[in-house]
């Protein structure tokens, strides 16, 4: 799920309309996915980082609604919300090897697994995320780095790109028009989504392309 934003001048309360045009996507039979919530990395001594915790409940919320979309090549597996520590455990898993990873995505009747977790690294964080492809037994992996105070849409949009891509129809026009409380057009100010900055306000409007849908 994006967020919006604008960087604006102090003092003023920014009322913004949009208007969206998203592509149609067919729900075409697609594989199907299980998105298991992100393991948090021990730190010293065993002790769980609270920031770590929060980061990976975030990050494994985004990638969630992130697959739900109709431009994501896969199907969210049915009954498949589960948390990747509680699955080790469930079936013995000392590690994520493949050949356990694979018996646990088709215990959850999933085509493909997506998995992964979140180590504490000075004042930021590090994402690890593995795709794997069930049948074929083939892992893709892919990491980011988050900084201390940084967005966690802006780095589950670029993991979810490196490992899954936009996906068929996965661009849209967007259109913003943003007011002050007095309802003049504000002359300046920039549009920022997922922690991005897309483009500057003319007049009060921008009109943005090649906008993840959703």
């Amino acid at each position: 799920m994006a967020s919006l934003g604008a960087s604006l001048g102090t003092g003023l309360r920014l009322v913004v309309c949009l208007a969206a045009m998203w592509p149609t996507a067919a729900r075409a039979d697609k594989p199907r996915i299980a998105v298991l919530g992100l393991e948090v990395a021990q730190g010293p001594g065993g002790a769980i980082d609270p920031g770590a915790q929060l980061i990976a409940r975030e990050v494994t919320r985004e990638l969630r609604q992130r697959v739900q979309s109709p431009a994501c090549p896969y199907a969210m597996a049915p009954n498949s919300n589960k948390d990747l520590l509680d699955e080790k455990l469930l079936m013995s898993c000392e590690n994520e090897a493949p050949d356990c990873m694979v018996v646990i995505g088709a215990g959850l009747a999933s085509d493909v697994l997506l998995y992964g977790r979140v180590e504490k690294r000075g004042q930021g964080f590090r994402i690890s995320l593995k795709l794997l492809d069930i049948k074929r037994r083939q892992v893709l992996p892919a990491v980011d780095e988050l900084p201390g105070g940084g967005g966690v849409p802006g780095v589950s949009r670029r993991l979810y790109r490196k490992l899954i891509g936009d996906g068929p129809g996965g661009s849209a026009t967007l259109v913003v028009r943003a007011r002050s409380d007095r309802g003049s057009a504000l002359r300046g100010g920039t549009v920022i989504i997922d922690d991005e900055p897309r483009g500057p306000l003319v007049n009060g409007k921008a009109t943005l392309t090649d906008v993840d849908e959703g």
